[in-house]
């Protein structure tokens, strides 16, 4: 049976048209991973970044599809930038996060599913099966939380990493939440894809604005923004995706890719 248009990752001229419809063209490209090569291990930027799973490295596979992560409640984070030398956003310059994924057996359960852009500060985790670990006690930044398969109206919610803590995403405790939730919640459908834009604007010297978007299918939620004026976080080196527990079954990354904005 021929898979359906909504099932079928992007291909690569595609997924750059729909990233550059929110970026202009004189926007540089950090990263652009499609798991090609079918590598996670394969650090070489701006193809191809290092994937790491907080499970045992057997949960997570790689296949032109995409990279898939096994089980619920497991977090896979990648480094684009070198240990130490973070990407810095001057005033004005916007950093934006495309992710096409998928998901497989979505539940309802509110903030379950978290995106992050985050800064190691200097200590990158560099191995699986670290859901518990010391290296994420310096890790800073904005994540966007949304429900999965919403039961009733549970709206989307910005987060900033504030706490020491030694997990990164499984857990909310280590974030404190921006000022209010919104947004309209998308349902997300087993094996169908969809993009998430998560992107951080530095608006002013002590300002951020963080937002998000989901498009699928079946629909969009407009995008979601909040401001972050306390303790800012204006430099980022990783990315983060995890389902809570129980959230999903599995999910797919199956194209990400990373742009920087030039300040307007």
């Amino acid at each position: 049976m021929p898979v359906s248009p909504s099932r079928r990752p992007l291909t690569r001229a595609a997924f750059t048209l729909l990233a550059l419809s929110c970026c202009s063209l004189s926007a540089k490209v950090i990263f652009e991973e499609t798991f090609a090569d079918e590598e996670r291990m394969h650090l070489n930027p701006p193809d191809s970044l290092e994937w790491y799973t907080s499970s045992s490295a057997s949960t997570l596979e790689v296949t032109t599809d995409g990279l898939r992560q096994n089980g619920g409640g497991r977090q896979v984070l990648a480094h684009f930038t070198p240990e130490g030398k973070p990407l810095e956003l001057e005033v004005g310059q916007k950093l934006v996060l495309s992710l096409q994924f998928s998901v497989e057996g979505p539940t309802d359960s509110p903030g379950g599913l978290r995106i992050g852009l985050l800064n190691s500060h200097g200590a990158h985790a560099f191995d699986d099966k670290m859901n518990s670990a010391m290296e994420y006690e310096g890790y800073r930044g904005y994540i966007a939380l949304t429900n999965p398969a919403p039961a009733k109206r549970r709206q989307i919610r910005l987060g900033k990493r504030t706490g020491n803590g030694d997990r990164l995403l499984s857990t909310t405790q280590n974030f404190t939440m921006l000022p209010s939730s919104g947004g309209e919640l998308l349902q997300l459908e087993s094996g169908q894809i969809y993009t998430a834009e998560l992107s951080v604007t530095r608006t002013a010297a002590k300002e951020v604005s963080v937002s998000i978007s989901f498009t699928g299918s079946n629909g969009q939620t407009g995008v979601f923004t909040r401001t972050d004026s306390k303790d800012i976080e204006t430099a980022f080196d990783s990315l983060a995706i995890s389902p809570g527990s129980k959230t999903v079954s599995a999910f797919t990354i199956h194209q990400a890719r990373l742009d920087l904005l030039p300040s307007s």
